[in-house]
């Protein structure tokens, strides 16, 4: 007779997957069910086992199946900041967007030298047009 499959919470798995912890932090934390025993295996048969399981039910290994969780949750806090923002919660959102969507407050700056040899220097908004080089200010 074969033995029972080992069952877990997949909830579970996913859920710390979308906050990207590693395979043992969610392996100490998975309550594997073998009939009445529970929690019998080790942190690293308890990987091993999730990994399986991942392979065998996503096609892929933890680190692609973190990724696709991860992926979603970054979804997910763009719609929670649209959301939040109509609420009016700015520095959240703002550290929120830095943190986990390589948002940043920097601005572009290109200097470029015109036809006419002029710098031209723009830092976003407007754009500045600084002294010709070949002049000199005039007092």
């Amino acid at each position: 007779m074969a033995r029972p499959r080992l069952e877990f919470d997949w909830n579970l798995v996913e859920s710390l997957a979308m906050l990207e912890t590693t395979e043992a932090f969610i392996a100490e934390r998975l309550i594997v069910q073998d009939g009445d025993e529970v929690n019998h295996l080790t942190i690293q048969a308890k990987i091993k086992l999730m990994q399986n399981r991942i392979k065998e039910r996503f096609d892929c290994s933890f680190v692609q199946f973190r990724q696709q969780k991860l992926e979603h949750r970054r979804v997910q806090l763009r719609q929670w900041q649209w959301k939040a923002a109509e609420k009016g919660q700015v520095a959240m959102l703002i550290w929120l967007g830095k943190q986990y969507l390589d948002q940043n407050e920097k601005q572009a700056t290109t200097v470029q030298v015109g036809e006419d040899s002029r710098l031209v220097i723009n830092m976003g908004n407007p754009v500045f047009d600084a002294i010709p080089r070949h002049e000199k200010p005039t007092e």
